[in-house]
């Protein structure tokens, strides 16, 4: 008995009985001065679902930090998750205490789980246009009280028919057959639709709505490149339309006369016979090289202007034109080295025309024979001179396109000399529809 009332004193015989010990750390001989741990988080309530990084700050007795190693804990591990590095996600709604531990600190916190209700479900699209067979996802956001957005909640895609659209679980749409219906995702109670319409790729010219002189419209990819399906999204019809707008407004009410089917913006898909290296790397000769597969192609009408979105590359333009072909290169480099893919489409046939829009609309008057060299202000390249505003404009500086032909004195107007190719007499202007 007296090695047990003395402990230490001596040593304890041997025992099948279970032994109590403190909570792990290190021997009461080799304890350092205690450390101080503050937990950080940035808020005191987290939604189900939504994921936040906390984060651990230990202190020396000094007031130094103390560079560490943490582990973390959750009082219930059936309400969230929480990793080695300190990431909390929620699953169910509740009261917690997260556990920070370092050698010689321990520091806590605790937080509420809450699940909000959804007030609201928004898809990032209202309307969808695509070929058949043509795939996309679309990503659903849902809100609750006060517009805040909720995570982790199920939603539930469906079609109103499943021989035009199929769709999973995670949102993908795939286009089965030509006709319309409607896309919803229900989340809780509440419901987000997307109206679908699935056509057949345009891949040749097809009827015209009315014949003569007009513009056609073509998105060309090369043998290798991707297909963002511009024909289709809308991207290029949106774009033509911020063009005219501006166009209009430039000369009086009249815009390009563009070809139309069954009332819409005419777009043909071509898919190129060469690899964007074979192309975009032809330099001048580019221009010939992608003429000669269109042609092939059966898109050699005299009576047409061929607007080209080509959705690749070219060596020393962002576009060129002449001879009724007018080219984008979307992914090209300007003379001066940078990517004429720093432009964008407008995003409504309402927004500002910019830089794409300039720049196609510029392409369009070379295809259709403008600046006249004999104009009063024309360069040997088809430009004029000045101002840098003009959106035919090519010279020393920097093009700022935002006037055509502002002294109406070059290619535009009633002070054109006779004789000079003027705008204002083209076939392919015509008065805007109301």
């Amino acid at each position: 008995m007296l090695c047990a009332v003395l402990a230490g004193a001596c040593t304890a015989a041997p025992s099948s009985a279970p032994v109590a010990h403190r909570r792990a750390g290190p021997p009461l001989g080799d304890r350092g001065p205690a450390r101080t741990l503050h937990v950080v988080h940035s808020v005191d309530r987290v939604e189900v679902g939504e994921t936040i990084q906390l984060s651990a700050l230990v202190f020396e007795p000094s007031g130094e930090s103390a560079p560490v190693p943490v582990t973390w804990s959750l009082s219930d591990p059936e309400l969230g998750t929480l990793t080695d590095t300190g990431r909390l996600t929620p699953l169910e709604a509740g009261r917690v205490t997260v556990t920070a531990t370092a050698p010689h600190a321990v520091g806590a916190v605790g937080l509420e789980f809450v699940r909000s209700p959804v007030r609201r479900v928004e898809v990032d699209a209202r309307k969808l246009r695509l070929g058949v067979g043509e795939r996309t996802v679309l990503h659903a956001t849902v809100q609750g009280p006060e517009g805040i957005v909720l995570h982790g909640r199920q939603e539930r895609w469906s079609t109103l028919d499943g021989d035009v659209i199929g769709v999973r679980t995670d949102g993908t749409v795939t286009a089965r057959a030509e006709g319309r219906t409607s896309v919803e995702v229900r989340v809780e109670g509440r419901v987000a639709r997307v109206e679908v319409e699935v056509v057949r790729r345009a891949t040749t010219d097809r009827v015209d709505d009315r014949r003569g002189q007009q513009v056609h419209v073509v998105y060309a990819v090369p043998r290798d490149g991707a297909d963002r399906v511009l024909d289709l999204s809308g991207e290029l019809e949106r774009s033509l339309g911020s063009m005219q707008a501006w166009l209009s407004r430039q000369t009086g009410g009249r815009v390009l006369r563009l070809d139309t089917y069954r009332g819409e913006v005419d777009v043909t898909f071509v898919r190129l016979t060469r690899k964007d290296a074979g192309v975009g790397h032809e330099g001048r000769r580019v221009y010939l090289r992608i003429r000669g597969m269109l042609a092939q192609m059966g898109l050699r009408d005299s009576n047409k202007i061929y607007a080209v979105y080509y959705d690749g590359s070219s060596v020393k333009d962002c576009g060129r034109g002449g001879g009724g072909l007018a080219i984008a290169f979307l992914h090209g480099i300007a003379i001066d080295g940078r990517s004429c893919s720093f432009g964008r489409f407008a995003p409504s046939a309402t927004s500002p025309a910019g830089y794409m829009e300039f720049l196609i609309l510029h392409e369009i008057l070379h295809a259709a024979g403008f600046v006249d060299e004999d104009a009063p202000h024309a360069n040997d390249q088809h430009h004029v001179t000045g101002p840098s505003t003009d959106i035919m404009f090519n010279g020393p500086g920097a093009w700022y396109p935002s006037a055509l032909d502002p002294g109406h004195d070059d290619y535009f107007g009633e002070n054109v000399p006779d004789g000079v190719r003027n705008l204002a007499d083209s076939p392919y202007l015509v008065r805007a529809r109301a």
